[in-house]
């Protein structure tokens, strides 16, 4: 038989929430301990656990890749944005800047990626993606996404790569006016 042994290890996690990787394992663990207790989907609720003891090592993975997961071709295209943008300000410094909110977010990703892949619940679909949406909403104010070119030595001269760096950014960014 399967043992989730992640799943009562991760009952007895305290994690602080004083940093990034804290505040992440206090998320996944609400998330998994839910999945145990209140869903008996142990599957999932191991998956999460092992997430949270993770990140309370300070191991912070990146949000759920979409395609591991088995979902809709009609819902891939929102999930697919959302995760590119929660990546965006990740790697901007949002788990620095505002751990708390930063965790919020990327769990809530994760959770959404979780439940549409189930694909019954949707009042937990809608939860997890409207708590998603306000946490990014939170971090978004804060953290400005970057972009770097480098220009060769004593020159003000844009190369071709460069300038289509600066493009893509710029389309970027363009999406949050």
């Amino acid at each position: 038989g399967c043992t989730y042994a992640s799943v009562g290890e991760v009952r007895e996690l305290e994690p602080s929430g004083n940093s990034f990787a804290d505040a992440l394992s206090s998320e996944y663990k609400q998330i998994a301990l839910y999945e145990a207790d209140e869903m008996a989907d142990w599957v999932d609720a191991e998956h999460f656990a092992i997430k949270a003891l993770d990140a309370a090592k300070g191991t912070v993975g990146q949000p759920e890749p979409i395609e591991e997961w088995d979902i809709k071709v009609d819902k891939i295209p929102e999930l697919s944005a959302a995760r590119e943008r929660l990546i965006t300000f990740l790697n901007a410094g949002a788990g620095g800047s505002i751990p708390m909110q930063a965790a919020k977010a990327q769990a809530s990703f994760d959770c959404w990626v979780e439940q549409q892949e189930e694909g019954h619940q949707l009042d937990h679909i809608a939860l997890c993606r409207n708590n998603f949406y306000s946490a990014l909403g939170e971090v978004e104010p804060v953290v400005k996404p970057q972009a770097t070119v480098l220009f060769e030595f004593d020159s003000d001269e844009i190369d071709k790569q460069a300038q289509a760096s600066l493009n893509a950014f710029a389309e970027y960014v363009s999406k949050f006016d």
